[in-house]
């Protein structure tokens, strides 16, 4: 955003996750609903169908089906005057809280994510039994190469020892044939 010129480069100091006014989140929010095709003006007030607030609204009351109010709260960034005496939650358990739960933020959650999840779990499960069915073939091919060259030693063994027998066998024809 600072190369584009909207905003400024980021204060260390400051621990927002999204360190940016209202105006360029609203400006992004326009932009996106647009691209998206879904900007639209209400003709009795002349505001826009779908505002930014919403958004808010939609990640409070969404994720506050899986997570404890307050941790919600502290995520969307909401402080009192109590709120330290009763917010016992780090920064890390707030994290694992959203990851957790972060399915409920879908806006179209559908029988399809479960079914790629499963699918996904399905899959993982067979790869697990081929991994250790591979494993299981390279000791096999590992023990029939051993065998192999113990029977390519004993060919050469048998060549030599034929080898020899012929030429004894040369020998007593023609101590036969001399007589």
């Amino acid at each position: 955003m600072v190369d584009a010129g909207i905003g400024t480069t980021k204060n260390l100091e400051d621990d927002r996750l999204f360190p940016f006014s209202n105006f360029v989140a609203e400006s992004m929010w326009t932009t996106a609903v647009k691209n998206a095709g879904l900007l639209e003006v209400d003709q009795f007030t002349n505001r826009k169908t779908y505002r930014i607030h919403q958004l808010r609204k939609f990640f409070r009351s969404q994720l506050a089906l899986g997570c404890p109010v307050d941790v919600v709260e502290g995520l969307m960034g909401h402080e009192g005057y109590l709120t330290d005496a009763y917010r016992r939650y780090t920064q890390v358990q707030m994290a694992e809280y959203y990851l957790k739960h972060e399915s409920l933020l879908q806006i179209h959650k559908s029988e399809d994510v479960t079914k790629i999840q499963t699918e996904v779990a399905d899959l993982t499960g067979k790869n697990q039994t081929m991994n250790a069915e591979v494993t299981g073939l390279r000791a096999d091919v590992e023990g029939l190469n051993e065998i192999v060259e113990l029977q390519a030693k004993r060919n050469e063994e048998l060549k030599a020892e034929m080898a020899e027998m012929r030429k004894r066998m040369g020998e007593l024809l023609s101590i036969i044939h001399d007589d």
